[in-house]
């Protein structure tokens, strides 16, 4: 989880989403809420032909109709790029194809994708809090309290006559770390 953009986005609220006055899981909730538009970078042929308006495509000459499939053959296409040029060149500028068009390429997403903040839960929201107010032990502390409890787990384990690659195979290390672990 990257602490520090979720921490940016609770502490200075961007958008003034109210995220103070939310519980954990109606932060989360809030940032999980596809309220956002991103352009698309690209479209399918077929995106494409359901934003046409059939009234509009029908008055296409066949020639206009031709260049339309080609274009719609291409298989992905730039909604931005040359073929939204030719989409109004085809149908007109200020056509309802091109205005639906324009509609489709753009694209509805959560804060939380917008801020790349994967798999974000309450729980994460909770922790930014807290190290927020700065009551979270910090990481490289808590690392340590952890290997120091394995290690005392894995001697415990080696005098209970528990065999090195046993404890290895349980902690999912090498046998040498077993063995640096416990003086052995």
């Amino acid at each position: 989880m990257n602490y520090d953009a979720l921490i940016a986005e609770l502490d200075t609220d961007p958008l003034v989403r109210g995220y103070a006055t939310m519980t954990d899981e109606e932060a989360a909730a809030d940032l999980h809420t596809a309220y956002r538009k991103t352009d698309r970078q690209t479209m399918t042929g077929s995106q494409v032909l359901n934003a046409i308006v059939a009234s509009e495509y029908n008055d296409l000459t066949e020639a206009q109709r031709g260049e339309l499939w080609q274009l719609l053959g291409l298989g992905t296409l730039n909604p931005f790029g040359r073929e939204a040029d030719v989409i109004a060149r085809l149908f007109g500028s200020a056509s309802d194809t091109v205005a639906a068009l324009q509609s489709a390429r753009k694209r509805s997403i959560t804060r939380a994708v917008e801020l790349k903040l994967h798999g974000l839960k309450a729980g994460h929201i909770r922790r930014a809090r807290a190290k927020m107010a700065g009551q979270v032990e910090p990481m490289r502390a808590r690392r340590a309290r952890k290997e120091a409890a394995r290690k005392a787990e894995a001697a415990r384990l080696l005098s209970d006559g528990m065999t090195t690659d046993a404890i290895a195979a349980r902690f999912g290390v090498s046998e040498e770390r077993i063995l640096k672990w416990t003086g052995g």
